[in-house]
């Protein structure tokens, strides 16, 4: 049976509890603690990373220290990195030149940006680091601008929404922070949301999701939108194949990056 989206963020909290009282945890005892499969512990602990909120060591996780209370940018960019280059170099493959799009900030979006940059696309972005990697291509980079996020390196707020409500695009590519069958696309930043969102709606083509395989059957606090609005998600074959099934039953197509550059598709 399917739990809600509030079911396993109330279980993802206790499980950041245990680790906070203790200091530091095995995977084995913590699946103990709330009566969980090792798999879908490892899902939380996952979660719980990618929010900044733990680290993971072989074998468990240890609490963060008040300094370390949500990952840096440069921390995230490195974080299974040779996923994001995989998918990153799949999905700008499948861009057309001399086409717009919408990029959202993230470090998976910033590797397709690097890797779009001779296409002669339009990039609508709120992604900060989007100049600095496209200085030596050809595409446009039109910045939202808007409230800056020092962790996130995104801009957003009323100014970025307001550029991209007056915008239509052929394409959005959207990297998140988690996607699951049960609460769909979520994010740990609230106002991100409202961008992404937007830049769905705006959207004449595809919308696709770029995720690593941490982000698979992760779920955060803040919704971004439902899985009905995803048309192609790509990551890669080390991704939870239960969750990738339950998310591909609601209607989203799914492509494993590593797998399709192998074939040379």
């Amino acid at each position: 049976m399917k739990l809600s989206a509030e079911a396993v963020q109330e279980r993802r909290d206790t499980v950041l509890k245990l680790i906070q009282e203790s200091g530091r945890m095995s995977v084995k005892e913590l699946a103990d603690h709330v009566q969980v499969s090792m798999l879908t512990l490892r899902r939380d602990l996952d979660s719980l990373e990618a929010e900044g909120l733990i680290r993971r060591f072989h074998g468990g996780a240890c609490a963060v220290t008040n300094s370390e209370e949500i990952m840096g940018y440069e921390d995230k960019a490195v974080f299974h990195l040779a996923e994001k280059e995989q998918i990153a170099t799949y999905v700008a493959k499948l861009i057309p030149e001399n086409t717009t799009l919408f990029l959202n900030a993230g470090t998976t979006t910033l590797e397709v940006i690097k890797r779009l940059k001779n296409k002669g696309v339009t990039i609508i972005t709120n992604n900060a680091l989007a100049f600095s990697s496209v200085q030596d291509g050809n595409c446009e980079i039109i910045c939202t601008g808007g409230s800056y996020h020092p962790v996130s390196k995104a801009y957003n707020g009323d100014l970025a929404t307001g550029i991209v409500q007056k915008t239509y695009a052929e394409y959005c590519i959207l990297g998140i922070n988690g996607i699951s069958a049960s609460s769909g696309i979520t994010s740990s930043i609230f106002q991100e949301t409202i961008v992404n969102e937007m830049m769905t709606r705006h959207c004449h083509g595809p919308k696709i999701i770029v995720a690593d395989s941490s982000k698979i059957g992760s779920t955060l606090r803040f919704s971004s939108f439902k899985l009905s609005d995803v048309d192609l998600l790509v990551t890669v074959s080390a991704a939870d194949g239960e969750q990738l099934q339950a998310i591909a039953a609601q209607g989203v197509k799914i492509v494993f990056a590593d797998q399709e550059l192998v074939s040379g598709k």
